[in-house]
């Protein structure tokens, strides 16, 4: 890839220090009390590099827009911009959340001369932890009253139908009201690891994925989310660099709510995980002011107002361990 000589790279200036102070966090430095709350150790830290690269193939590019998703903070993850660049081209970074809980970063680029590429850089410091399951599991019900935030993790997704007929019925016939709250999921949980096999293919939702036996572990997470849903048990999906896996909720006696995280496939994790890699987004239902339908996850999102041809473009996701 070509660079103008007379190229520069400059640090963005006060456009970022609203989202600093969102992006920044600390880690819990107490652990919470309840016996029904998740563990949280063993730290790993992490570099994540976000950004876009993109490079005219034959005249100039003008009235470009992109947008791609930041990392942040979590219970179990801090997050810290450590560093970002932009090339001369770069005439505006701004920043928004969305509703979803979903940074974004918002770039604009009025033109892109031949010969010349446009650069967005930001990394950002990630430390991770390992989730450990709860002292007294038994103490965990299903939430009567929840915050919309959690909410919303009942509704139907991309994929993830928990209205199903099938999906309904499968729920009904496995759940056991008798049990606690923990145990009922572990049942649903167990039923998909033992029933559903899990193949590399294309992504075919919940509902096939019940109906043919098996699916990618995309499916195999939403068939699982979705029988949750049907018995009003809140679940959602976590994004991870190359994978994603499912997680739970629920409430200890004093109505303070958990999630708490399942692997489908692999090894058996359950209300666990020891995975370090660091949480992209979670949720698996984001609204998205560019898209006409909801999405499934954020992706980047690229707009070219003017172009002879096709340019060169890449989006930046880059995850190294600094240690």
């Amino acid at each position: 890839m070509k660079n103008h000589p007379a190229r520069r790279q400059f640090l963005l200036g006060s456009c970022c220090l609203p989202f600093l102070s969102f992006s920044s966090h600390t880690l819990a430095a107490e652990p919470d009390a309840s016996p029904g709350a998740p563990g949280y150790h063993a730290p790993t830290t992490f570099h994540w590099q976000v950004g876009l690269s993109i490079t005219p193939t034959s005249g100039p590019c003008a009235g470009i827009f992109a947008t791609f998703p930041l990392p942040g903070s979590w219970p179990e993850q801090e997050v810290e911009m450590i560093d970002r660049m932009a090339s001369p081209h770069v005439a505006a970074v701004k920043f928004r959340n969305l509703a979803s809980a979903v940074p974004q970063a918002l770039v604009s680029i009025p033109k892109v001369p031949a010969g010349q590429t446009a650069q967005v850089k930001m990394t950002y410091k990630i430390t991770k932890q390992a989730v450990s399951s709860p002292t007294d599991p038994a103490c965990l019900g299903v939430a009567t009253t929840m915050p919309s935030t959690v909410r919303k993790h009942l509704a139907t997704s991309p994929g993830i139908d928990p209205r199903a007929a099938t999906i309904r019925a499968l729920a009904a016939k496995t759940d056991d009201k008798s049990r606690s709250a923990w145990d009922r999921i572990t049942s649903l949980y167990d039923w998909v690891r033992d029933n559903i096999q899990c193949r590399d293919g294309q992504r075919h939702g919940s509902i096939t994925t019940l109906r043919e036996g098996w699916g990618q572990k995309e499916d195999i997470s939403s068939l699982f989310i979705a029988l949750c849903r049907a018995l009003h048990i809140p679940a959602r999906t976590v994004w991870v660099p190359d994978h994603n896996y499912a997680e739970f909720y629920l409430q200890d006696p004093g109505g303070k709510g958990y999630w708490f995280p399942c692997e489908l496939v692999g090894l058996r994790s359950f209300g666990e995980t020891t995975s370090r890699r660091p949480i992209l987004q979670r949720g698996d239902l984001f609204r998205v002011p560019e898209k006409k339908v909801p999405l499934r996850y954020v992706a980047e999102h690229l707009a070219v107002k003017q172009a002879l041809a096709r340019p060169q473009v890449q989006f930046i996701r880059q995850l190294s361990n600094p240690a």
